[in-house]
């Protein structure tokens, strides 16, 4: 979940890490595997013969305009131009259809080339840290071998900073470019045979294993960030120690926002002794910090995060703001929006609806998601608006509202705005009759002791915990309830607890699962720890069984729609589920 800040995506200066982490390594690797491939010859030979034959047609395309413009020039010289002009397009032609014809003959990739490549990798298993089957295996499902020859010339051909490593040059328009870098930056970090590429901790003899708690607790948005930071101290103490060794937990604070995120993430990477970080609290705030935590060779889990733009778009399609190293044990808010959209129209039987967000990734990609799968099922969104952080008068927009002729209006905002929308929507005409929906950002104590929230309806992950015990503390939901009592003075007065503590335990385990010791230090790779948490398969946690995919998403995506209707017992609208539905 988020709070209260747009972001851009990852900009120029992410795509220059990319090529300061890999450049070097992808120049060596295209180097070993280029001269050597005998199944590339043809496509080669036509390629040089295609080019020879587009120079030949500049320089005819230039005698004819000569021609023309000579006033010496006859009809016939004119005549003997076109007709070459003619004749060499039709070679052209027909050796472009030659050349791809060869391409689609040579791929996949033949037995040969692979031969080749892996005998030109370093000790023949990689290239400075680039695991060469890793590469084949993935370039084969995307890119033929000519494409891949296009690529590889183009790298050749740059200059390279030799203290950067960066290059001088342009790299040239070629086509398949971005997607060779995808995969070989892939590789470069979820290899198991490119552990050390990262870097790895030396806990010394008597020393805490340390890792961060990147969480909002201070602010309006406390009220989240607090119980996850309490679970992730009972984590630790559940636990126990790892490899011999104590764990300690340090505090940052996310700030719910862009800059709080980036803030914290500075503070978190200037101890390089931090294995990982369990955060953050909202969207906003890990979009700020997910790209300083990835450079730095760190991981990060997040009990809260929703939006879509930190993973994926659940079709194997990277989002904007992903970065490697990134995990959530929440929901895909596109899973969230999805639900929404199914209980409106088929179990309330609205076909018109209005959608309010208040900008930020969160709210905007829930909306997104409700207006894609509100449409899919035949529904119609009558307007699509927002509300400004802060905002208190509510009268102008939900007068734009009234006119569209919504039956549902879907606000998945947060309580300081929600509240004023909540007080002032029974005085606009038209609304008196139209259904309320929010989301998890409005489920809170708060928020629901308000009596016009009574009637709401809230699209929302399901939060209740499973009856089974995390597997790597064997402690279930009740012990841990019972333990915030006892340890804190109060029990959490927000959601998100229990997958706090599934993140943290599951930080553990990875953590002990490639901690190696060596004498009296224990040693942590950071790259064999990604590697560890992106092969997360059928943990059991409080919050159900967890499996992570290639994007970090790493939640079984059950949710629900339940509807409050007793301001003075918000707790019991947990109870209340009207709709469900089975990740």
């Amino acid at each position: 979940m988020s709070k209260k800040i747009r972001v851009a995506g990852r900009g120029r200066s992410g795509e220059l890490s990319r090529w300061a982490a890999v450049f070097v390594a992808l120049i060596v690797v295209v180097s070993a595997c280029s001269p050597n491939v005998t199944a590339s010859e043809e496509y080669l030979a036509l390629q040089q013969e295609r080019d020879d034959a587009l120079e030949a047609q500049a320089e005819i395309e230039d005698q004819i305009e000569s021609a023309v413009e000579d006033l010496d020039g006859t009809n016939e010289q004119i005549a003997t131009a076109t007709n070459a002009d003619t004749a060499n397009q039709e070679t052209i032609s027909r050796l472009e259809a030659d050349l791809e014809d060869e391409k689609g003959r040579i791929a996949p990739y033949p037995q040969v080339f692979v031969d080749e490549f892996v005998v030109g990798c370093t000790e023949g298993d990689s290239a400075l840290g680039v695991p060469c089957q890793c590469a084949i295996e993935e370039l084969q499902n995307v890119m033929t071998i000519g494409e891949f020859f296009d690529v590889s010339v183009a790298l050749l051909e740059v200059e390279l900073d030799p203290e950067t490593g960066l290059p001088l040059g342009d790299t040239g328009d070629v086509a398949g470019l971005d997607v060779f870098f995808d995969v070989m930056f892939d590789c470069f970090l979820f290899s198991g045979s490119n552990t050390g590429e990262l870097g790895q901790i030396v806990v010394s003899a008597g020393e805490p294993i340390q890792i961060g708690s990147l969480l909002a607790v201070s602010g309006e948005v406390a009220f989240l960030g607090i119980p996850s930071e309490r679970s992730v101290k009972l984590a630790v103490q559940d636990y126990g120690d790892v490899h011999g060794h104590s764990v300690s937990v340090e505090t940052f604070d996310d700030l719910c926002s862009a800059d709080g995120g980036e803030a914290g993430a500075q503070s978190v990477v200037s101890n390089p002794d931090v294995v990982g970080v369990i955060g953050t609290s909202c969207s906003g705030a890990a979009a700020g910090a997910s790209p300083i935590i990835s450079t730095a060779g760190f991981v990060m889990i997040s009990p809260s995060n929703t939006s879509p733009t930190l993973t994926s778009d659940l079709e194997g399609n990277v989002s904007e703001n992903y970065w490697p190293g990134y995990y959530r044990i929440s929901h895909n808010d596109l899973i969230q929006g999805q639900v929404a959209a199914e209980f409106a129209r088929n179990e309330l039987g609205v076909s018109k609806v209005a959608l309010i967000h208040d900008g930020d990734p969160y709210t905007n990609g829930i909306t997104d998601a409700f207006a894609s799968g509100f449409a899919f099922l035949g529904g119609q969104i009558v307007i699509h608006t927002s509300v400004s952080i802060g905002q208190t008068d509510m009268t102008q927009i939900l007068t734009e509202v009234a006119q569209a002729g919504p039956e549902l209006i879907f606000m998945p905002i947060f309580p300081e705005e929600a509240t004023h929308i909540a007080q002032q929507v029974s005085g606009i005409g038209g609304l008196g009759d139209v259904d309320l929906m929010g989301a998890d950002g409005l489920l809170v104590f708060d928020f629901l002791s308000t009596p016009e929230t009574e009637g709401w309806y809230f699209a929302v992950p399901d939060l209740v915990a499973v009856f089974e015990p995390n597997e790597a503390t064997g402690k279930d939901a009740d012990e841990v309830w019972d333990a915030h009592i006892d340890d804190f003075g109060q029990a959490p007065t927000a959601d998100y607890w229990t997958h706090a503590y599934d993140a943290t335990t599951l930080l553990l385990s990875a953590i002990e699962a490639v901690g190696v010791a060596d004498g009296d230090e224990l040693l942590i790779d950071r790259a064999a720890l990604r590697v560890e948490l992106s092969n997360t398969s059928g943990f059991q946690g409080l919050t159900g069984v967890l499996t992570c995919d290639q994007f970090g998403d790493c939640s079984d995506g059950r949710s629900i729609v339940v509807l409050h209707i007793d301001s003075g017992n918000p707790d019991a609208t947990w109870d209340n589920v009207v709709y469900y539905h089975d990740g």
